[in-house]
């Protein structure tokens, strides 16, 4: 899920499978790491930074927490409003749960990484625009439920481009 995020946060407009075949060339030891005798592992927001990397981004690249950091709380602070001012310049990649039969963002389930598009505040806390690399679609989420999903923010800030 984090080479799907990392392409649809960069524009890429190959195929994944392009993608990866960049990767082997310009980073082989992240593929070589991820990939162990071809099977499949996650990444971690390291690895996004690599693929960041090798498609021009800047990095490191922001962590979530760095950037919603809040200096007289001394503390990172996530709010729906929070967010969406990091979202009016960038994306943000982001760690939540998934049920692995439907493909959804739940309280349990497997690690996978979303890029959080957009967040549009209300008073029951807000509506969440994801991607989704398991569908390879956006798709809404009430804010609780990405909170509940992610726990503890972890993922990076990606500028758009």
């Amino acid at each position: 899920c984090g080479f799907f995020c990392v392409a649809y946060c960069s524009g890429w407009e190959g195929d994944i499978e392009d993608m990866l075949d960049m990767l082997v060339r310009e980073k082989p030891s992240l593929m070589a790491r991820v990939f162990p005798k071809w099977l499949g592992r996650g990444t971690s927001d390291y690895d996004l930074d690599v693929m960041l990397n090798a498609l021009g981004f800047e990095t490191p690249a922001v962590k979530i927490g760095a950037a919603l950091f809040d200096r007289i709380l001394e503390r990172t602070v996530l709010t729906p409003g929070r967010l969406q001012n990091v979202l009016d310049s960038h994306r943000v990649i982001y760690s939540v749960r998934l049920d692995k039969r439907s493909g959804r963002l739940s309280r349990s389930g497997i690690l996978h990484w979303v890029v959080i598009e957009d967040v549009v505040p209300n008073e029951f806390g807000g509506v969440v625009d994801v991607y989704n690399p398991f569908g390879n679609k956006r798709e809404g989420y009430e804010w609780e439920q990405v909170v509940e999903s992610g726990g503890v923010p972890y993922g990076v800030v990606v500028p758009r481009r």
